[in-house]
């Protein structure tokens, strides 16, 4: 960590705020999310590549080092939020709220301005639990959102919470994609092998 420099710029950019940052010190590539972008640059802070049309919001990000992908959360909500992006974008959002953990493939993205629905830089899961806590009355308290689900608020890579040394999740060396939801109830809501 000694040799990455002390400043890193990303440029300026159109697509939102700095959502997440997850760096590649093997290859020298640092990646931002930027609510409806992903930016590529070195560790110098020039552009290599950027994935726009993202219509979400393209939040928190992880690198995973052995797929050389970048990992994130992608949120489809009708809020505020969610109307802000359609407005920005001019595009509309589906019917419905949807949630989703979406891949990049890093050695793709090697110009600016790619098309995350036709370059095929990027793939995604729905989170159907994420939905269903976000969509539901909590049975307890009665608040809009069960365990006041109000999205995807953390995720990241790593090995299965709680699994013993010798089990299988541990013994075979993958990493799980884990995600957490919502930020008020503090809920670990799921994970899956990649």
């Amino acid at each position: 960590m000694n040799s990455l420099p002390k400043q890193m710029f990303s440029g300026y950019q159109s697509g939102g705020h700095v959502q997440g940052i997850a760096l590649d010190t093997a290859r020298g590539y640092v990646y931002y999310s930027f609510t409806t972008m992903l930016i590529k640059t070195d560790l110098d802070g020039k552009l290599v590549g950027s994935v726009k049309n993202l219509t979400g919001h393209l939040g928190c990000i992880t690198y995973d080092e052995n797929r050389n992908c970048v990992y994130g959360s992608l949120e489809y909500k009708h809020d505020i939020i969610g109307r802000g992006i359609m407005g920005k974008t001019g595009k509309a959002l589906a019917d419905e709220d949807a949630f989703y953990a979406v891949r990049f493939d890093c050695a793709a993205i090697d110009r600016p301005d790619m098309d995350a629905e036709t370059d095929g830089v990027m793939q995604a899961v729905y989170l159907c639990d994420v939905v269903h806590d976000y969509s539901e009355r909590d049975e307890v308290s009665g608040a809009d959102h069960r365990y006041g689900c109000s999205g995807i608020d953390g995720m990241g890579l790593g090995p299965v919470f709680g699994a013993a040394k010798d089990s299988p999740q541990k013994a075979d060396g993958r990493l799980w994609y884990l995600q957490r939801h919502p930020a008020a109830g503090q809920r670990l809501s799921g994970h899956f092998a990649i």
